[in-house]
């Protein structure tokens, strides 16, 4: 019985850290707030040995998966990310791979380019709640 007790209090205050994450995602003035376009590109230069596979964040913050062929010359797909989406991924790399191959993985949100990767596997990500520090640092003005 105490063993019952002691799982259901982690379940709560895990839940509770839940709840207070998602809370914080929606203070005003944040960019979590708004919908973002979010561009995603991924290039490669050589050949991998298997197709590659690719994930990346949907409109709700999801991971879509998909995969191209080893020869890939470029890949492109945008999302709109619904508000309080905290933050994306693209992720690329084939299984066994020469490690000469070389994939560039690109995120843009809303025009501006915020996460860059270079390498035979890219792991990308950035938390959308840095997007007005990327813009200052930048000069940019994001397109919408």
């Amino acid at each position: 019985m105490a063993g019952q007790r002691w799982i259901a209090a982690a379940v709560a205050v895990v839940a509770a850290a839940g709840i207070t994450a998602a809370c914080d995602g929606g203070a005003a003035g944040d960019a979590t707030a708004a919908k973002h376009r979010v561009t995603y590109r991924l290039t490669g230069v050589g050949e991998a040995n298997q197709p590659i596979r690719i994930m990346y964040s949907g409109p709700g913050g999801e991971t879509l998966e998909t995969s191209v062929p080893s020869f890939l010359p470029e890949w492109t797909r945008s999302v709109t990310v619904q508000p309080g989406i905290p933050m994306i991924t693209l992720n690329a790399g084939a299984p066994w791979t020469d490690t000469r191959y070389q994939l560039t993985c690109v995120m843009e949100v809303d025009g501006v380019e915020v996460a860059r990767n270079v390498g035979p596997f890219c792991e990308t990500w950035f938390k959308i709640a840095d997007l007005p520090e990327v813009l200052a640092s930048t000069d940019a003005t994001p397109e919408g």
